[in-house]
């Protein structure tokens, strides 16, 4: 996927992964009553770090259909919902009213964020995430959006690094080496860039992007 499509979707606040033994604060994931509306949000997170967004939207919706007041299936799922305006104040109102005490450091930092975000708070955003990582360093969830911001704001090096820590801590987070991959494209490293696409598509050959992704970088040596 090219960058500048990447930079438009970066933004979306559905980008992450289903992680497996990652060393983690003793927490639940994510805080619902539902065990059934945990596992499909947890399925829109898988499909949205595989770039399936009609998959991870369907997903989040399911969650949101299990429990109407699962919070962060309030957050997430308002994809599923961007032509219903009464529908959608309802979900920002449960997420914004939430009571974060009975939520987990995550899903906390996640509430917060967006609500920065929306109140147009962009500096007290950056802090939050700032803190989180500073806090949490070997949260997954938490230091993508790190090196997806960063990656956004074109520091390069700094995104490396933060996208080499993920794949250590989460080798399964395949979004990860894309960037990785195009990173070292744009650097001309293009071995190495070949050699992030290849591990992306032998994680997830099922994918069509690792697929694109190597095809753009054929192209770009003239590989036809």
């Amino acid at each position: 996927m090219k960058r500048w499509m990447w930079l438009t979707v970066a933004g979306l606040v559905v980008v992450a992964a289903a992680v497996t033994l990652v060393a983690l604060p003793k927490a639940p994931d994510w805080t619902s009553d539902s065990p059934e509306a945990v596992a499909a949000f947890q399925a829109g997170y898988d499909a949205a770090m595989k770039v399936y967004y009609d998959d991870a939207r369907r997903h989040y919706k399911r969650a949101l259909e299990l429990d109407p007041d699962f919070v962060m299936a309030n957050l997430f799922a308002r994809g599923s919902f961007h032509d219903d305006e009464e529908q959608l104040k309802a979900m920002w109102s449960k997420v914004e009213n939430a009571d974060l005490s009975k939520l987990n450091y995550r899903e906390r930092f996640f509430v917060e964020r967006n609500i920065a975000y929306r109140q147009e708070r962009p500096e007290d955003a950056q802090d939050l995430l700032d803190k989180a990582v500073a806090k949490y360093p070997n949260d997954p969830y938490i230091l993508h959006e790190k090196a997806q911001t960063t990656w956004m704001s074109g520091s390069l090096e700094d995104a490396e690094r933060l996208y080499q820590s993920l794949v250590e801590i989460a080798p399964n987070w395949v979004i990860a080496y894309n960037q990785l991959g195009y990173i070292n494209m744009m650097k001309g490293r293009f071995a190495e860039a070949e050699e992030y696409f290849k591990s992306y598509r032998f994680i997830a050959p099922d994918q069509a992007n690792p697929h694109d992704s190597l095809g753009e970088l054929f192209i770009t040596q003239g590989r036809y």
